[in-house]
């Protein structure tokens, strides 16, 4: 059995397509998993397992005093931009 549970490969390539749009952008589970098309228990568990292999990084909101933090959201960054500008090729260039 595939790693973190991915037995629909393309619903998975799609998902970290999906990912890759929200590059560095504040993270939000619901939107990603409704535009990806897969349940929500399976978008984290795909998402566990991306962070996990160290394909994305959540960066956690920081501030000296919690109450005063503008953005309480996370943000999503891949770790290999060369991988992340792959994804972003056109559909049926060199892939």
């Amino acid at each position: 059995m595939p790693a973190a549970g991915v037995r629909h490969i393309l619903v998975f390539e799609k998902f970290v397509a999906v990912l890759d749009a929200r590059n560095g952008q504040e993270f939000a589970l619901g939107p990603l998993q409704k535009e990806a098309g897969v349940a929500a228990e399976t978008a984290w568990g795909w998402l566990n397992g991306v962070v996990a292999a160290g394909g994305v990084y959540l960066l956690s909101p920081f501030c000296e005093n919690i109450g005063q933090t503008l953005i309480k959201k996370s943000r999503l960054y891949f770790t290999d931009t060369e991988f992340a500008a792959w994804l972003r090729q056109p559909p049926g260039s060199q892939r």
